[in-house]
């Protein structure tokens, strides 16, 4: 695609809705690039006026309020509320079923790991005595 300057269009699917996009090289990546239906576009008619102009006092109080509102980035102040329902959800199905005890993990015999290695070769000699 970037050898030969060109594009390409697919659909993406992204939480259970399609998108028209466009696939393009940008920085030796791939980059998609959302595309609009033409249902989805408005006509210039429909188009809200241009910016009207705002007077001096206007300005000063959006520009004080903007300040105002300004604050660091303090990521404990958002919680994951997917996580949060699932773990609701556990806890209530906890309470329903009681006390879940986990499998007795049962005893390997022999000393350790088998040895794979040492089994694929063994394996690989069967073979070769049948041929």
């Amino acid at each position: 695609m970037r050898r030969t300057n060109k594009a390409g269009l697919a659909k993406f699917v992204l939480h259970e809705r399609e998108y028209l996009v466009l696939v393009k090289s940008e920085e030796g990546a791939l980059a998609l690039i959302t595309l609009h239906y033409h249902e989805e576009i408005l006509p210039a008619a429909d188009l809200p006026p241009g910016p009207e102009t705002v007077d001096a006092a206007a300005k000063s109080r959006l520009k004080q309020s903007i300040k105002a509102s300004v604050a660091d980035f303090n990521p404990e102040k958002y919680a994951d509320a997917r996580r949060q329902k699932i773990l609701a959800l556990l806890k209530q199905k906890a309470k329903e079923k009681g006390e879940v005890e986990a499998p007795a993990a049962e005893a390997a015999e022999g000393e350790g790991p088998a040895d794979l290695i040492a089994a694929l070769e063994e394996s690989m000699r069967a073979l070769k005595k049948n041929q």
